[in-house]
């Protein structure tokens, strides 16, 4: 491949090696490399040796005539310009050039002024094409890759809103419980009794929507787990279910006294047969009241049900909770407690 440094070449073919001599010469006044061919044959060797930027061509040559040497060319190489030279100065022969997309016709005797004339002007015209052709294939590239970067902005851009959305969304749903927490806390301090405790910490989960059920447990003074109170909306259930549902888990609580979503139908021996058949469905969440580390004093049992659930948020925030309650209990009458032991 030819760079910008080097000089054009032409390839002249003709079957007279003294005008392709003279032709040669003329040309290389003008700073142009010229190679010459002999013959159609010569001609395609030359060709895959090297791509010339111009042909000079005889229409009569010994093994193709007329317009067979500038399509074999073409054939061969793609869009040569050439101009063509003949001793037959007619009508017929400059039209056939024409047909077969020449650049330009001359007649021998040649004009080897106009011959340059003619070589020079279609070499500058043709690097001029060339040369726009570059730099419209450029300006394409760069308008595709302006796209490209366009685009890869504009996604970046959405997907950072996205996630500025989603973290914005997730900060004002921490800021929201958190103010709903510290008004849990304020409330407290208002509590005389753990009916009062209870009652705000059943109101608290029940604000959060859906149908809530609960039954809250305490330690009375021989460090036995009592039922003291059962919640519901629109109303609770029994008290036999709530105790049923109650010292079934207690154990598990014991076991490991942490904030515990419960699935009846991942234990499906845990509770009692008598019982079984209303936890279709139930989804538990127990909060064991621990004031003090190997402390148990109460425990607080909330449930959904017909599907409902509890999710984590629902888990972080008892968690938060808890201690705030089993403190409130602790002062009030149960205040002796009972060991997880």
């Amino acid at each position: 491949m030819r760079t910008e440094t080097q000089h054009p070449c032409v390839l002249v073919v003709d079957d007279e090696p003294d005008l392709c001599e003279l032709i040669g010469d003329a040309l290389r006044t003008e700073g142009l490399h010229v190679e010459a061919a002999g013959s159609g044959a010569e001609a395609s060797e030359a060709i895959r040796r090297s791509r010339p930027d111009l042909v000079v061509a005889d229409l009569h040559l010994p093994d193709c005539r007329g317009g067979e040497i500038i399509e074999k060319l073409r054939t061969q190489a793609g869009a040569i310009p050439t101009i063509v030279i003949t001793g037959a100065a007619d009508v017929h022969s400059a039209s056939e050039a024409l047909r077969h997309g020449c650049v330009d016709f001359l007649t021998k005797p040649l004009d080897l002024s106009r011959l340059r004339r003619a070589v020079c002007e279609e070499l500058a015209r043709n690097d001029k094409l060339t040369r726009t052709e570059h730099r419209q294939f450029k300006l394409r590239q760069l308008a595709r890759d302006l796209n490209r970067s366009r685009h890869s902005v504009q996604h970046r851009l959405d997907t950072t809103c996205a996630a500025l959305t989603d973290a914005y969304r997730t900060l004002n749903q921490q800021f929201l419980h958190q103010e709903s927490v510290l008004r849990f806390h304020r409330q407290l301090l208002t509590c005389h009794t753990d009916d009062d405790v209870f009652r705000n910490l059943f109101s608290f989960f029940a604000e959060r929507g859906g149908d809530l059920f609960g039954a809250a447990m305490v330690c009375d003074e021989n460090a036995d787990m009592q039922m003291i109170g059962r919640f519901g909306a629109p109303a609770p259930d029994s008290i036999n279910i709530c105790q049923g549902i109650g010292y079934s888990l207690l154990d598990m609580v014991l076991a490991e006294p942490t904030v515990l979503r419960v699935d009846p139908a991942d234990h499906p021996t845990l509770f009692p047969m008598w019982l079984r058949p209303t936890l279709t469905g139930v989804k538990f969440l127990c909060m064991p009241l621990i004031p003090n580390e190997g402390e148990l004093i109460g425990l607080v049992v909330l449930y959904r049900k017909e599907g409902e659930s509890f999710d984590a948020r629902d888990v972080a925030i008892a968690e938060m909770l808890a201690p705030s309650v089993a403190t409130s209990i602790q002062g009030a009458s149960y205040a002796d407690g009972c060991s997880q032991e």
